[in-house]
């Protein structure tokens, strides 16, 4: 009997933890994130457990039809990723992104979120995270990613690369270690060209995904 309570009981402060985290997800905005990271040095991020990967990240390795397809130039970027794979799971805390997005001047642009396939419809700041399908190097498995711009973004706020910012002058940030596997250190390694791939697959089914929903409308 006692068992049985302490099951119930146990299932019961399950439930009441994943309402608690919902009810935060929903509570919290882009701009509550962005009080929280924004303004922090490159020393500040790292000393919060994220490794900076040494390469920027922008669309000119992207097939020029994938390029026109999302509106992009070949300048458009992510820029360099700040990672911590300690934050890397099956939940989401928007709070907790797994992914800072730096600019040449270790300016934060924003956040990505990353979250394991058996994560239950992930979401995060109102937003359906798409399938990175085949994942990146370092973490070469399907997971959910989405990106989240504190800058302003033409392509939107949650879209996967930034029209308005680029790589130039930018190559040489100092690597701090192995930036969590995100790149073997070639930009045009086969393993990045494949990761490329996967996200511009994303980034078209998401936008075709958000088509759908407002014809349906």
């Amino acid at each position: 009997m006692k068992t049985i309570v302490t099951l119930v009981i146990a299932a019961a402060l399950a439930s009441l933890l994943a309402a608690s985290l919902a009810l935060a997800q929903e509570e919290t905005t882009l701009e509550d994130v962005e009080a929280e990271f924004g303004d922090l040095t490159r020393s500040e991020i790292e000393a919060m457990g994220y490794v900076v990967d040494p390469v920027c990240v922008d669309a000119s390795e992207l097939p020029p039809p994938v390029q026109e397809q999302l509106g992009l130039t070949a300048t458009a970027a992510m820029g360099f990723h700040a990672v911590n794979e300690d934050l890397f799971d099956d939940t989401v805390d928007p709070l907790e992104p797994e992914i800072v997005l730096l600019g040449p001047d270790d300016e934060v642009w924003g956040v990505e979120y990353e979250t394991s396939i058996d994560t239950e419809n992930p979401e995060v700041l109102g937003q359906e995270m798409p399938l990175l399908e085949g994942g990146h190097p370092g973490m070469e498995f399907d997971h959910y990613a989405i990106h989240a711009w504190f800058i302003d973004n033409p392509a939107g706020q949650f879209a996967d690369f930034n029209p308005t910012v680029s790589c130039s002058a930018a190559e040489a940030l100092p690597t701090t270690g192995s930036g969590g596997d995100l790149t073997s250190g070639n930009a045009g390694s086969p393993a990045r060209l494949a990761w490329l791939a996967a996200l511009a697959g994303a980034a078209l089914f998401a936008a075709g995904w958000t088509l759908r929903r407002r014809a349906s409308r």
